[in-house]
């Protein structure tokens, strides 16, 4: 019964994992939801802060 329930929390595991790695980039999940309407400047600066990708280091 062990090697069932292994086998079982680890395949879970995997398809968890697998779901989290294919959402969506905010920006498009924002266009597949409210296509008629722009990103409020206010949202889109809190995703992607002032300064943010211009810092050393980060990647």
């Amino acid at each position: 019964m062990d090697f069932h329930l292994v086998h079982i929390i680890t395949f879970f595991m995997l398809v968890v994992g697998a779901t989290n790695a294919v959402m969506l980039p905010p920006q498009l999940y924002w266009k597949s939801m409210l296509p008629n309407s722009p990103m409020p400047k206010a949202i889109t600066n809190l995703l992607h802060p002032a300064g943010y990708w211009s810092q050393k280091g980060l990647l």
